[in-house]
Formats: C-alpha cells, structure tokens, sequence
C-alpha cells in the first residue's frame, strides 16, 4: 500500500482484526468487506483526496462528502 494511514486508535484497532474477517456488511445487496478491504480502500480515498487537492498534507483543511448510505460511507 502507498499510503500509511495517520496512527490513531481507529487504524490501529482495524489493523488488529484478522484482514479476511468481515468488517462490514450492505444491507441492501448483502456485499460483504473485510477488514483488509477496509483498510485499503481507506487508504486510496485518502491518496484520492490527496490528489485532487494537489497536496500531500490537507491537515487543517475542510472536507466534505456526498456519500449515500453504503460501504463507500464507511471508507470515507
């Protein structure tokens, strides 16, 4: 993985979990994630924000999603 995620409790606590276990569960179509998926693609959204701010660091800066009800929710 490119990105390192920022070393707080929440990352931390994911990473502990076994990575095929299932983190997350869509109600509607019933998709099932893993923590390691998780862990992933959190890492990709925040290389994405990262990205399309054309900076490496957005500490201090105002984020927001629109993002339906879904696992995408939970990556963001």
């Amino acid at each position: 993985m490119a990105s390192t995620l920022p070393n707080l409790q929440l990352f931390q606590s994911i990473a502990l979990h076994d990575p095929e276990s299932i983190a997350v569960i869509h109600s509607v179509s019933g998709r099932k994630f893993t923590y390691g998926e998780l862990l992933s693609d959190v890492a990709k959204a925040k290389d994405a924000l990262h990205k399309a701010a054309g900076k490496k660091s957005i500490d201090g800066e105002r984020v927001a999603f629109l993002v339906e009800n879904s696992y995408d929710y939970v990556g963001v």
